[in-house]
């Protein structure tokens, strides 16, 4: 028996940053087209152990890391691996330069 594939994929965006004062920005933006929705959350954090502050910003930065993915699916760990290292890198990228100055 085929199994029916969708071409409809849900997209989500991630991009951490470091800020001039020394917090992480962190954003995530998730577009859903089966209810054409999108979901864009962004957060200001002095560190990852701490509460997050809302970020009223509306833009996106260009370096992020992406996947889409087929709705209502469980999302195997292989897929998520490269976003994560994508995203650690930006983090230590940031921290580097921060500590250079």
């Amino acid at each position: 028996m085929a199994t029916r594939t969708s071409s409809i994929r849900n997209d989500y965006r991630c991009s951490i940053e470091l800020n001039q004062a020394g917090k992480y920005c962190v954003r995530v933006q998730v577009h859903y087209p089966r209810h054409a929705w999108k979901l864009s959350v962004f957060f200001l954090a002095a560190s990852f152990d701490r509460g997050l502050k809302l970020d009223r910003r509306t833009e996106f930065p260009r370096k992020s890391t992406s996947v889409s993915l087929a709705p209502e699916r469980q999302v195997p760990a292989f897929v998520l691996g490269p976003m994560r290292r994508g995203l650690a890198e930006s983090v230590e990228v940031a921290r580097s330069v921060a500590a250079g100055d």
